[in-house]
């Protein structure tokens, strides 16, 4: 958080344009789609296409930023998104079955992946999904120096809590269980 991830993404994106390639961006929630549309638009100076569930049409351009969730259901447009250049924004979601089959679905020219939790939820590292090279961003300690992130205090519990047998969803520990044993 707060390393430049999604204004090294445009960046990249911009890259990928002057190879002549077309590129799809892709986050899983609405506040990260609409900050990499502003990020996007206002790097490239050109408008992008939007696939989310509030946009009924996306325009065909050469850069789409779509949410997971739509464009899975949007098969028509998968069509024309086939063989584009592919950034993935939080990809630690990379292991995720919806994920993997959009990828296959859109089988992308090149693929990149960014996130700031280089691990899935599952603990797995990310190169089993297809991620071959890691480029480190600045470490934490630099960017509160740098007047990027504010200090902090951290807090925790002294208790260690036993998660063995504990349910899971969407790799997140099943709150109500986790309670009960904290």
């Amino acid at each position: 958080t707060g390393s430049g991830k999604t204004v090294m993404l445009a960046e990249l994106v911009r890259r990928a344009l002057n190879r002549g390639e077309e590129v799809v961006v892709a986050c899983h929630r609405n506040e990260i789609l609409k900050q990499l549309v502003r990020s996007l638009e206002a790097h490239l100076g050109e408008t992008v296409g939007v696939c989310c569930s509030w946009v009924k049409k996306t325009e065909a351009r050469r850069v789409v930023v779509a949410m997971i969730p739509t464009l899975v259901r949007r098969h028509q447009l998968k069509e024309q998104l086939y063989g584009r250049t592919f950034f993935l924004d939080e990809a630690h979601h990379l292991g995720a079955q919806t994920y993997q089959r959009l990828l296959y679905q859109l089988q992308p020219q090149r693929f990149c992946g960014a996130t700031a939790t280089p691990v899935s939820p599952t603990g797995e590292g990310l190169q089993r999904h297809g991620i071959t090279e890691l480029v480190l961003g600045p470490e934490p300690s630099w960017l509160t120096e740098q007047g990027a992130l504010c200090g902090y205090r951290l807090f925790g519990a002294e208790a260690e809590i036993r998660t063995q047998g504990l349910r899971t969803r969407a790799g997140d520990y099943d709150l109500k269980q986790l309670g009960d044993r904290a």
